[in-house]
């Protein structure tokens, strides 16, 4: 039952902040309801879809999408979603290294990708990280490019949506506002992971009952993040979110680390 309510709390975050509330998603499946990473992160990507579907249609209703810079940055990010998904992650093999404390097999390794993720995510929102953006200079076309398939690259292997990443990076560089930002940066998720997903040589396990059932959860929780957006300052908020999302990231380190065998 704390899983399905994590699944609506987790719409309800990516709709106010557009972005953060997807690096739940892949711990609440693996740890709540016993599913393999490999698979989770699968799942993440239809239910970040969702959330992300119902997420844009709000904040096109109030035009607050930016299509030119939106593509912009999904050429390189959806390129390196498709590489990670299809060609890198398949050729790992199961058991990547014996260690004197255990073995590292693929799994743990997704699950530390993930941990570490959390961490740097957590460390983003509790940031000035908007303001400290808008000040800086644009970076170069290539070094975007470059930034924008990494963080393909990273989206593709945890499942997570990186809205963290994208904000920052579109207040900085396309010179939008928060709200835009938001905005185009739930367009560009959408778009990176349904590639992910419906390209995805997992989708044969896939539990679709399952997967509906909870992404519709999630997605539930859009409307009234995006609704509560409209009226609240959420920087108070997001420093909150921040602290949990640091907590559950150690605690995952630590469970996996200790868990080597």
């Amino acid at each position: 039952m704390v899983s399905y309510v994590i699944a609506i709390l987790i719409g309800y975050t990516m709709g106010l902040f557009g972005g953060g509330g997807s690096i739940l998603t892949v711990p609440v499946l693996v740890y709540g309801l016993s599913i393999s990473p490999t698979l989770a992160t699968t799942y993440s990507f239809f239910i970040v879809s969702l959330i992300a579907l119902n997420g844009v249609r709000s904040y096109w209703a109030q035009k607050l999408v930016v299509w030119r810079a939106a593509w912009l940055f999904l050429i390189p990010s959806v390129l390196a979603v498709f590489t990670m998904r299809n060609f890198i992650l398949p050729q790992l093999p199961a058991v990547l290294w014996e260690t004197p404390w255990g073995i590292l097999t693929k799994e743990k390794i997704l699950m530390f990708l993930f941990a570490l993720t959390m961490l740097w995510a957590a460390m983003a929102m509790l940031r000035n990280q908007a303001a400290t953006s808008a000040e800086a200079p644009p970076p170069s076309i290539f070094s975007l490019g470059l930034r924008n398939f990494s963080i393909g690259l990273l989206i593709g292997a945890i499942g997570a949506g990186g809205g963290f990443l994208i904000v920052p990076a579109l207040v900085s560089f396309a010179r939008l506002s928060m709200k835009q930002a938001i905005g185009t940066s739930l367009f560009i998720i959408l778009l990176n992971v349904s590639v992910g997903f419906w390209t995805d040589p997992n989708l044969s396990q896939v539990n679709w009952w399952f997967l509906v059932f909870f992404a519709g959860l999630a997605a539930s929780g859009v409307g009234l993040g995006t609704w509560h957006a409209q009226y609240l300052q959420p920087a108070q908020l997001k420093k909150g979110f921040g602290y949990l999302v640091l907590i559950i990231g150690g605690l995952i380190l630590f469970k996996e680390f200790f868990s080597l065998s």
